[in-house]
């Protein structure tokens, strides 16, 4: 978690949009001219091997853009908050929370997330270096909003809502090398799924962001390797800089490191951790680091789906930062009216209190009850989601003392349906109740608890 506090500009969209289709063009070119450039070389090779009896799936073609595939996922949802958040000038679409990102918005639709993927696996070659390439890009709430795509709220000194609606969650190369069981690399952007909780609506059970994903770093540019030591233990290390949306500085350097084991068909362990990214403020175009100066998160868990039409899944996440409070604003010579507050303190980033804590610590625990079962008038499914989070010193909230502890619970149970008619084979209609708990008054009209009721579609597709 890094704080930051500078009187900015926003970034040009022209600029962004500029620089991506750049990016994207050069990715196209210079993968097309390397398989181009082998294609010709290894394609007798491949062609024996394919009449040899191997899968042509696990091979190429000549041309480098076979196989590739295009999929997406559109979500869209109608929330109802019966802690009925109020808006005001300030938050103009409710009053927001410090624990959980869609609870501060008002009763209402919103399109959760619209997303476009066109990709192409590396084939596997015994002799050669093969490529591909992953381009996503998505819009709706799930951008806009703060979660493991962006990473926590508190890297940005302007609110949640006012965020572009789009962003490529994905844009990067990859490059398979003949190395062992193989060694795979990918160059560029990443949204890595850090432990369970990271949110991906066509991959989890349910509708609702996590207590515990809300506070993860997701959004790399980098490289990663990842590599299988064993036939069922999979490895990935990457090097690579956080992305964000501030200026003057807006990439900070990261290191990942996951471990995923699977000893049996229904079972399979993963691990994993992401240390280096500072923790600072920016101000006057200076960086001023914080009494801890690291971020250190690490996940661990396990999914068991032994019973037919079960999955069991437990995951537990810790994190570490630094802590800024009215103290080290006042002893590093900062002026109040220059940060983005109109000169009173941004309360969500810096406490009001003088004592001084020189570190933060998070942790949190998901456990997961999954069932599913497929009837004549389509696939029905359950899901129990109870989640325990702990903030002993206050340090992770938009608006707390430090010393204060903050003690979150919330649960969720989700059905779902996905009809039995050919038309509606890719889409799944979800209903999930939610209630939330906190030991402090933190939601809607100085609530310790609140209740929620959210409906969504969630449709499907590839090519």
């Amino acid at each position: 978690m890094r704080y930051r506090f500078i009187k900015y500009r926003k970034q040009p969209k022209h600029e962004g949009i500029l620089r991506y289709f750049i990016f994207c063009a050069w990715l196209f070119v210079s993968i097309g001219f390397l398989n181009t450039s082998y294609g010709y070389k290894y394609n007798a090779i491949l062609t024996s091997k394919i009449s040899n009896g191997n899968s042509p799936d696990k091979l190429t073609a000549t041309s480098f853009f076979a196989g590739t595939k295009l999929y997406g996922t559109f979500a869209s949802s109608y929330t109802f908050n019966f802690a009925t958040p109020s808006t005001t000038l300030t938050f103009p679409y409710g009053n927001k929370n410090g624990n959980c990102i869609d609870d501060y918005q008002i009763n209402g639709p919103t399109i959760n997330e619209f997303d476009l993927t066109i990709s192409k696996e590396p084939p596997v070659s015994d002799n050669f270096i093969t490529s591909g390439f992953k381009i996503s890009l998505d819009t709706g709430q799930n951008i806009r909003d703060v979660g493991p795509y962006t990473g926590n709220y508190s890297y940005y000194t302007r609110d949640m809502y006012d965020k572009q609606l789009w962003g490529f969650r994905q844009a990067y190369i990859c490059f398979r090398f003949p190395v062992g069981s193989g060694l795979k690399m990918d160059i560029g952007e990443k949204n890595y799924s850090i432990g369970y909780e990271s949110y991906n609506l066509s991959r989890t059970w349910n509708n609702t962001y996590s207590l515990i994903a809300a506070t993860e770093p997701g959004g790399l540019t980098g490289i990663f390797l990842n590599y299988h030591f064993l036939k069922n233990l999979k490895s990935t290390m990457g090097v690579a800089f956080t992305n964000s949306a501030m200026f003057p500085v807006d990439r900070y350097p990261t290191y990942e490191f996951s471990l995923t084991y699977k000893p049996l068909n229904y079972l399979v362990f993963y691990e994993g951790m992401v240390y280096g990214a500072e923790n600072f403020i920016i101000y006057g175009n200076n960086l001023i680091p914080d009494n801890l100066n690291k971020f250190f998160y690490n996940f661990i868990g396990t999914e068991f789906s032994y019973f037919k039409g079960y999955d069991f899944v437990l995951d537990y996440e810790v994190g570490l930062n630094g802590g800024i409070n009215k103290s080290f604003v006042y002893n590093n010579a900062i002026n109040i009216s220059n940060l983005p507050s109109s000169g009173a303190y941004p309360n969500q980033f810096i406490s009001t209190s003088d004592s001084t804590f020189n570190k933060s610590r998070f942790s949190g625990v998901a456990f997961y009850i999954h069932h599913y079962k497929t009837h004549n008038f389509g696939r029905f499914s359950q899901t129990l989601r109870l989640t325990d989070v702990l903030d002993p010193q206050g340090l992770w909230e938009t608006a707390s003392i430090p010393g204060e502890a903050f003690h979150y619970f919330d649960y969720t149970f989700t059905i779902g349906l996905r009809p039995n008619i050919k038309i509606m084979k890719n889409i799944q209609y979800r209903l999930e109740f939610e209630r939330q708990l906190s030991n402090q008054d933190i939601y809607g009209d100085g609530n310790s608890s609140q209740n929620m009721m959210n409906l969504m579609m969630i449709y499907t597709f590839s090519r």
